[in-house]
């Protein structure tokens, strides 16, 4: 999992002005509280006191906290919370940098990731909703219209569930068909009316992708958001072992230009990705994209 990250870190890297910054000490609290809003208190705590194995494995207690009617496929270990708290940390400290505007663009380079895991469910290598933390956050910092936006293989189904609670947060995602991938429900649904899942039945071209991105990002679903986070998978590309597709890398250089054409603040939490020799590149691209999206847009890219 590390030699991802380090992938990734080293396409963002490629770009002129890329800053590298870890989460404070000081913030365990806010998380903390953010977490509990979005998950529930029992739940929390089976993850934080097990009983865990010392060696990974899909335990009786992971898959007491399945999604309904979803295999469970995540296992756990003594590190498992620690692992997954960090990486929420990694989200809310994402967020932190774009409230108090030190740039219009941060990412969060979390591990595990979390837009599969629910108000009550882990799943898909997800425990903490990483994403949500850092849409709550931003919340609380005085935007008054966050939204997020998966773009990976898969679901966001954890973020639909979690944001039933949060309803003024808004929620939309592409993906594959997830009767015949994960997490294996045929059309699956929102958990609430107002959330978007667009779902492609086939493998789609880049120009296909493109076009249903930027038309959710000009539709009246982005009309009133104010800052956007974006659950962002490196899966959709041809090649990745947990993906199906066949778009290239530098699909994400328009990505990136889609999102930047929006306006507004971006928070990218890293969530799936699993081809390794193409996340450098996925990353790099993606980079471009948004930095000369930026300049068209008159604002700076780091």
């Amino acid at each position: 999992m590390e030699d991802r990250i380090n992938e990734i870190r080293t396409g963002l890297q490629s770009s002129p002005g890329v800053q590298s910054i870890s989460p404070s000490e000081n913030i365990a609290d806010k998380v903390m509280m953010i977490l509990g809003s979005l998950h529930d208190p029992g739940y929390l705590e089976a993850l934080r006191l097990g009983p865990h194995p010392r060696e990974p494995e899909i335990t009786e207690l992971a898959r007491q906290y399945a999604a309904a009617g979803v295999p469970q496929n995540t296992s756990v270990d003594t590190g498992s919370y620690q692992r997954a708290l960090f990486s929420a940390a990694t989200g809310f400290a994402a967020a932190t940098t774009i409230a108090s505007k030190r740039s219009p663009v941060s990412y969060a380079l979390c591990r595990p990731p979390g837009h599969h895991a629910g108000r009550s469910f882990m799943g898909g290598y997800c425990l903490l909703n990483n994403a949500a933390v850092a849409a709550l956050s931003l919340r609380a910092s005085g935007f008054h219209r966050p939204a997020i936006i998966d773009l990976d293989f898969h679901p966001g189904n954890g973020t639909s569930d979690v944001l039933s609670a949060h309803p003024d947060i808004g929620f939309a995602s592409l993906h594959a068909r997830t009767d015949v991938n994960f997490p294996w429900i045929p059309q699956l649904q929102p958990a609430l009316g107002s959330h978007r899942y667009l779902e492609f039945l086939t493998d789609p071209s880049p120009a296909e992708y493109i076009s249903a991105l930027r038309g959710l990002l000009e539709s009246d679903w982005a009309i009133t958001l104010d800052v956007l986070v974006v659950s962002l998978g490196y899966d959709i590309v041809v090649g990745d072992p947990h993906g199906g597709w066949t778009l290239p890398p530098d699909v994400y250089r328009e990505i990136g230009l889609a999102l930047a054409a929006i306006g507004k603040p971006i928070c990218i939490v890293q969530e799936g990705g699993y081809r390794l020799d193409a996340l450098s590149a996925c990353a790099a691209h993606l980079s471009a994209g948004l930095r000369i999206g930026m300049k068209e847009t008159g604002r700076s890219h780091t």
